[in-house]
């Protein structure tokens, strides 16, 4: 009973401490956004309502951001604040393990790991897409972005020429006024033109709606027959492929984005950008691990300049994160390499500070 007490006194000082924190750095993020922004919202009718809605928006991506800074912030924090009024001596002189104190933390972590991979997967593909065309409205003078016209994406095999008919859902995307190119195996021939008014992409297969045109060319003959309801199989949806930021992506279209990429260099980001959201689940878990051993000091000697050590090691793993990212994306390592290198080597580094804690 009496570490379940003190198990839900750490968590909630955690979770008290990284609201405030959040909070704190998130008034000061939109603070200067706003500031950025209001010349050009203060131009247009209703530009301070259309800021408010951009701030609005913009705060998934926020939150993603500042979340493991706030993490770090907190975990010292707590575990400081106890170690100056000697909580942590009374633990560990009535025979209880510095490690056992550490449990409820490092659970903690790995909740708000899960709740921030569901953040970045649901919420913030929908509303990074809004805020940044909210901010590319506000920054135009109020003029909206045209997006009419005829779309042309290409895969291995297929050129398809198509207009947007409707939103975009997980499952499915309708186009209208769809041209499909479809070429012999070899890719050098044109064999087959499909034309519709129509069309929807559902799960492996493109589905005509109503009656489509069909061309087949062969010995230099065109062969024109009309089909209804007809489809033909599509393993991935070839709608999706506008070249979107990986932050409007989730997980699964950022893997369909990658299979239809033929550029190595945008393969590379997409490839970058997939193993990042994946971090996201452990990133933390191991902040904490390198972080709280620095805050676990049994000696009031000398605390603000382990503290320090702390908040230096932080800014090493952003420096090695970084650097190791620009790696990646210029194609020197490995995507998979440089994202996850930083986590194992300052998992490794944690995992030693804690071994020589006092306990």
């Amino acid at each position: 009973m009496t570490t379940g007490i003190l198990d839900f006194d750490i968590i909630r000082n955690l979770l008290k401490y990284f609201s405030l924190t959040v909070i704190f750095l998130t008034a000061i993020y939109m603070i200067f956004t706003a500031f950025e922004l209001w010349k050009f919202a203060g131009e247009i009718n209703d530009g301070f309502g259309l800021l408010a809605k951009y701030l609005f928006y913009l705060l998934p991506f926020i939150y993603l951001q500042l979340a493991p800074s706030a993490l770090m912030i907190a975990t010292l924090a707590t575990f400081v604040i106890k170690s100056r009024q000697n909580e942590i001596v009374s633990w560990t002189a009535a025979g209880q393990s510095v490690y056992r104190l550490l449990l409820p933390c490092f659970s903690l972590m790995i909740l708000l790991g899960a709740v921030n991979f569901g953040i970045q997967e649901f919420v913030a593909p929908q509303t990074n897409v809004i805020q940044d065309e909210l901010r590319a409205q506000i920054r135009g003078r109020g003029i909206v972005a045209n997006k009419e016209g005829k779309f042309w994406v290409a895969n291995k095999k297929r050129i398809f020429s198509f207009e947007l008919a409707g939103d975009k859902t997980n499952l499915n995307q309708r186009v209208k006024n769809l041209s499909i190119y479809e070429f012999s195996d070899d890719e050098t021939r044109l064999q087959t033109i499909y034309r519709t008014p129509e069309a929807i992409w559902e799960a492996d297969k493109i589905r005509f709606s109503g009656t489509a045109e069909k061309q087949t060319i062969s010995g230099g003959k065109v062969e024109s027959v009309r089909i209804s309801n007809g489809e033909i199989k599509e393993a991935s949806n070839p709608f999706n492929n506008f070249s979107e930021k990986p932050s409007h992506l989730d997980r699964r279209q950022t893997l369909e984005q990658i299979a239809d990429s033929e550029s190595e260099t945008e393969r590379r980001n997409l490839l970058v950008a997939l193993e990042k959201k994946y971090t996201t689940l452990f990133l933390p878990f191991v902040i904490t691990l390198f972080t709280a051993p620095f805050a676990l000091s049994l000696s009031r000697k000398g605390r603000v300049v382990t503290v320090g050590y702390a908040v230096g090691v932080w800014l090493l793993f952003m420096g090695v994160t970084i650097t190791f990212e620009q790696f990646g994306l210029n194609g020197y390592i490995p995507p998979r390499f440089a994202v996850w290198s930083p986590l194992f080597l300052f998992s490794i580094i944690g995992v030693l500070l804690i071994s020589k804690v006092r306990t």
